[in-house]
């Protein structure tokens, strides 16, 4: 990352511990939802392709002596950039010193908290694009009501969910869910049963049996927590993922180079980089910045691929 000022000095040491930390991998789940693929430069190109020729078959018969057919591959190419987040955390030099002579390490502990903050506000911002009904194509997000309601009884998401996995261009691999949505999705009685056919119908049923039941290959859910207040206001402590099921395509081989038909991918340039700005100005010894940044941008590029579920539970 080229230097935010001329007195940031990036340290290979912290950047190492911004890069090597992360939140317990069930809590946040941005990196699956969206892959980070990596770019060359913090503006990139990348093509988008129309939707039906990937799917149109022409007649490919040929005959004796005809030429055989062309199929030119038309895109239009787009051209972003990647977004600055930072975070600085400020330590004086007193407080430096006197926690150093404790054995602790200070600097280390300000990029562990300014890199779980940057993940966090991630997590927010991929979880907002996936709420967006916007981001997905036509017919594919629909706002469930009454009896169509997971946490109605009488309710059936299994048959729900075959019915809007079919609906995409391309069968979603995997399922995302809010928490609280996901809670009530496996103790749904018909649910339970379909897993269980013998059950009265009380029980709680598995990620991994019910997306083999849905054969999808990954049930994700967000279980990532955020205040939804300013700093100064009493905290109100809320899911980052919310009331929402998305159901998402996604190919493991697709990247900004070589293109692929995926739901999303995140751009990023350089990766996380931390390191310190002195700061004489601090207190009557002065302190420093502890910078932890990086460069990404988060991208729908399929969004006939995914399929949207809102409302899915009563949050009454």
């Amino acid at each position: 990352m080229p230097a935010i000022n001329q007195q940031f000095t990036s340290d290979p040491v912290l950047t190492a511990i911004a890069v090597g930390y992360s939140n317990p991998k069930e809590v946040l789940i941005a990196d699956k939802v969206s892959p980070r693929s990596t770019v060359t430069g913090e503006e990139f190109t990348y093509t988008k392709y129309e939707t039906e020729a990937n799917f149109t078959v022409p007649d490919l018969q040929v005959g004796p002596r005809s030429q055989v057919k062309r199929l030119e591959i038309e895109g239009t190419e787009i051209t972003d950039r990647c977004l600055d987040y930072g975070l600085d955390i400020p330590l004086d030099n007193r407080t430096i010193a006197k926690a150093e002579k404790k054995g602790h390490k200070p600097r280390d502990r300000a990029v562990e908290r300014g890199t779980n903050l940057l993940l966090l506000a991630r997590e927010v911002r991929v979880a907002k694009m996936c709420s967006n009904p916007a981001n997905y194509g036509s017919g594919l997000a629909a706002v469930l009501s009454g009896t169509s309601m997971f946490s109605d009884p009488a309710s059936d998401p299994v048959e729900l969910l075959l019915e809007y996995l079919d609906k995409p261009l391309i069968r979603p691999n995997q399922l995302v869910f809010g928490s609280e949505v996901w809670t009530r999705t496996r103790t749904n009685p018909n649910v339970v049963k379909c897993l269980f056919p013998n059950s009265n119908g009380k029980g709680v049923v598995t990620k991994e049996a019910l997306a083999e039941l849905l054969e999808v290959d990954e049930i994700l859910v967000g279980k990532g927590r955020i205040n939804s207040k300013k700093p100064g206001e009493a905290p109100v402590i809320e899911p980052a993922w919310g009331n929402m099921i998305s159901g998402q395509y996604h190919d493991p081989t697709a990247d900004f180079m070589s293109g692929g038909m995926t739901f999303s991918l995140t751009a990023e340039h350089e990766g996380f980089t931390s390191g310190t700005i002195p700061d004489a100005s601090m207190g009557v010894k002065g302190g420093e910045l502890v910078r932890t940044a990086e460069m990404i941008k988060e991208l729908v590029i399929a969004s006939q691929t995914a399929f949207l579920l809102t409302n899915v539970i009563d949050q009454g």
